[in-house]
């Protein structure tokens, strides 16, 4: 993957898995720290933990000594960040709130579906699969922003798990990954 010189400008990396963003966003970052970049200026963001954890121990075996102010993370650590430093300017954020795991969110789903009264999907809540279907149905409809329909009996079903879902969360002071990007890039606007 090409990456532009070292201008000094942000950069967006955007590629399918395995296309080489992340060696190429690694091999951008130790090229301005070498020529000299303050490293506190270099803010490093990955999918996952893991991915941000071998990223900092490879770019700290490889800086000069003394640099060690790199921000290198993962996107929900950097949300998560953003989340701490700001709480007061971000609405209905409860104090120290839970970040949920995409295992969590399952979890929470399944539970709320045995508390939800269902018309059209009653029969299909116990089926395996059927709340992980509901959690990337979440996913889309929280990430598109857009009010459910009410019209028929599949649509007001879910809503009420959408609605129950939500309010699981607030009530327990949770957040999952979409709600967590949503309140920090609302802190970034």
């Amino acid at each position: 993957m090409d990456v532009e010189p070292l201008t000094g400008r942000r950069v967006l990396l955007e590629g399918p898995p395995g296309s080489g963003k992340s060696g190429a966003a690694f091999a951008r970052a130790q090229a301005r720290l070498e020529a000299g970049a303050r490293s506190e200026g270099l803010l490093y963001i990955l999918p996952t933990d893991t991915l941000a954890e071998e990223a900092r121990d490879r770019l700290a075996r490889g800086l000069a000594p003394g640099v060690r102010d790199l921000c290198v993370t993962s996107l929900p650590g950097f949300c998560k960040k953003l989340l701490r430093q700001y709480d007061a300017f971000v609405p209905d954020l409860g104090p120290n709130p839970q970040i949920l795991d995409g295992l969590e969110e399952r979890l929470v789903v399944s539970q709320v579906l045995g508390s939800v009264d269902l018309e059209f999907y009653d029969k299909a809540r116990g089926l395996y699969g059927f709340a992980d279907d509901l959690v990337d149905f979440i996913d889309a409809v929280k990430l598109a922003g857009a009010a459910l329909p009410d019209d028929t009996p599949r649509w007001r079903d879910l809503g009420r798990v959408l609605r129950a879902y939500d309010a699981f969360l607030r009530e327990k002071n949770l957040l999952d990954l979409r709600d967590l990007t949503r309140k920090a890039l609302g802190l970034l606007r």
